[in-house]
């Protein structure tokens, strides 16, 4: 049976035994189903004073998937959230006015979890580093 008849024949019992609730919650139920395919990372950005950096740039892009990315900026708390990345590896980079670039490779991220990554940025002159919890 393809998934159009299912749908169809879905529709005709709930409207021969009056179950409308039993259709709202079966599509609610595929709503959810499609949507549980990625995680989350998040992390704070600071410099080596541990002072936060507001606006800075935090770019995650899926490794072998060109495309495959998402990009935020920090906030006054110097936090940032990549949310709806597909399962994977990961590099992320994070680049912000006055400090050196900040990259981290390989990061896993797995279906329906959020990886706490916390970044410290050194001045342009100097070199920069990952921090993670």
């Amino acid at each position: 049976m393809n998934k159009k008849n299912s749908i169809s024949g879905l529709r005709k019992i709930c409207r021969k035994h009056s179950f409308p609730n039993l259709y709202l919650t079966a599509g609610v139920r595929l709503c959810f189903c499609q949507g549980t395919a990625s995680g989350a990372l998040s992390g704070t950005v600071s410099d080596v004073k541990g002072d936060v950096i507001k606006g800075a740039t935090v770019n995650g892009h899926k490794q072998g998937q060109p495309g495959v990315e998402r990009t935020a900026t920090t906030n006054d708390d110097g936090e940032y959230r990549l949310d709806l990345l597909p399962a994977g590896r990961y590099a992320v980079k994070v680049s912000s006015s006055g400090f050196g670039e900040v990259t981290s490779d390989n990061v896993e991220l797995l279906v329906g979890q959020t990886n706490r990554l916390n970044f410290t940025m050194n001045s342009r002159s100097s070199d920069s580093k990952r921090h993670s919890n």
